[in-house]
């Protein structure tokens, strides 16, 4: 069948729930579409995955991914932690489903607090 991709809904709100973020790389402009594209990585990922079957080493911690924003990113150190404001889209890919693509208006630095 062709197309299915398009009939999934990837629920980013809680998929980024219990994760926290940081930034990698700027990747620059994407001349084609006319956005910024920046690599970002899962630093931590607290989700429970026991209720779909799977273990610990099941977890996304340190997996990195591509988020097109349409605000360029500004004054952004790798391992900064972030948030991304605004999801307007988000794409899984790949053969096995294993890759994730971002579109958002912008990504914000995380002041962490030190206890």
């Amino acid at each position: 069948m062709k197309n299915l991709n398009r009939f999934l809904n990837f629920d980013t709100e809680s998929f980024f729930e219990d994760k926290s973020l940081a930034f990698i790389a700027d990747k620059g402009i994407d001349e084609k579409i006319g956005l910024h594209k920046v690599e970002l990585i899962i630093m931590e990922d607290n989700t429970d995955y026991s209720e779909v079957g799977l273990n610990e080493e099941s977890i996304n911690q340190y997996e990195k991914f591509i988020c097109k924003l349409i605000q360029p990113p500004v004054d952004f150190k790798r391992n900064n932690s972030i948030k991304i404001v605004n999801i307007s889209k988000a794409t899984v890919w790949g053969d096995y489903s294993t890759g994730l693509s971002v579109t958002a208006e912008k990504i914000e630095k995380v002041i962490k607090l030190s206890k």
